[in-house]
């Protein structure tokens, strides 16, 4: 897959001015670099996978290529797709389609649906962040470790799962990152040298999970406190988006990237 790189987004398939055959992440003062280029990345979320559904939001009443087109059109250049392990483990069949207006989804697989999904962002030249949303599918709160040893999904088995969502994406060109677990809190701690809780040294045991893959980024998501407000806003660990401190995480070679992460009023199609 050739694609061009703007001179500050990543813009589409590929141009006569500027096309390359391979994309090369790289981090420089705290900025994401594509082909030694900066990136400047403008996402969107795009809720549905993680929930009883496991299928993107609106699909129950639009077509989704209309959608994508929409997130283009008002140009965007990525997309953080939230996800369940609980959808990764068991691949359930997708519930509230509009079979009318998407015919070919109905019926579908979970994981199939994400193959699509990302395969159809690809053809708008729109990257994909995976994101560790909840262990267990449903639209309450993620809980606050990355494990949840009483639903089935100890630590080993959430990087189990995060190997296969690896493994299976590769080589998929535009999924470039792989957001490790949402909003660790409360009784998550940092360099407290306790395994159960630590979310640094967890982040470390995932990252390693690569499996050649040299070419996907992972964001480590801040501790977040929780406030009296309902927007989610990263603590002083990582008040802006660039790289992570590596004296941080000392035993990972590579460069990952704490997401600044706030929460905007959602738009409903």
């Amino acid at each position: 897959m050739r694609v061009l790189l703007g001179l500050l987004a990543f813009v589409a398939v590929c141009s006569a001015n500027h096309c390359v055959d391979r994309l090369k992440w790289t981090t420089d003062d705290g900025r994401i670099m594509v082909n030694g280029q900066p990136l400047v990345l403008k996402g969107v979320n795009y809720f549905g996978f993680e929930t009883e559904t496991y299928a993107p939001h609106g699909i129950w009443d639009h077509n989704l290529n209309d959608m994508l087109d929409f997130i283009k059109d008002n140009n965007f250049n990525a997309i953080r797709v939230p996800f369940s392990m609980e959808m990764v483990r068991d691949n359930p069949v997708i519930m509230n389609v509009h079979c009318h207006n998407n015919p070919n989804l109905c019926g579908t697989s979970a994981l199939r649906m994400l193959d699509i999904f990302i395969d159809r962002a690809a053809e708008r030249g729109l990257l994909i962040v995976l994101d560790n949303h909840r262990t267990q599918s449903g639209g309450y709160i993620s809980p606050p470790l990355w494990y949840n040893n009483s639903a089935g999904y100890p630590e080993d088995e959430v990087i189990r799962l995060w190997k296969q969502l690896v493994m299976k994406y590769k080589n998929q060109w535009n999924v470039f990152a792989i957001d490790l677990k949402n909003e660790p809190r409360d009784a998550a701690t940092w360099g407290r040298s306790n395994r159960n809780t630590d979310w640094n040294q967890a982040a470390e045991r995932m990252i390693n999970l690569k499996a050649g893959k040299n070419d996907m980024g992972m964001t480590i998501p801040s501790m977040q406190p929780r406030l009296s407000t309902s927007f989610p806003v990263s603590s002083s660990l990582a008040e802006s988006s660039g790289e992570v401190d590596s004296r941080m995480l000392p035993n990972i070679q590579l460069r990952p990237v704490r997401p600044l992460h706030l929460s905007f009023p959602s738009l409903v199609l």
